[in-house]
């Protein structure tokens, strides 16, 4: 099974300097273009509640060492396969 793909603060990447870190910007779009993905416009409140334990949950998006970490470490304690995904993932926009 393919890993489903956590887009932290979709909002903020639109806004983004993509030409900062052209790495994650082309790493995010291919996300969005040929994987499961969902948004989480505010972090923890929206993490669906209906996701597959047993699925690797990748974390990414914008804000990697609060709002990022913040959703990762809650999946992890409900008892989820989630890890950062650094690749896709930027503290500044």
């Amino acid at each position: 099974m393919k890993p489903l793909y956590l887009i932290v603060h979709p909002q903020c990447i639109s806004g983004w300097d993509r030409a900062r870190q052209p790495k994650i910007a082309s790493e995010l779009d291919r996300i969005m273009e040929k994987e499961n993905f969902v948004f989480l416009k505010e972090s923890t409140a929206h993490i669906p509640k209906n996701l597959d334990k047993n699925r690797e949950i990748r974390v990414c998006g914008a804000y990697k060492n609060f709002c990022v970490w913040i959703v990762h470490q809650s999946l992890v304690q409900d008892g989820y396969r989630a890890k950062i995904y650094d690749k896709a993932s930027f503290s500044e926009p």
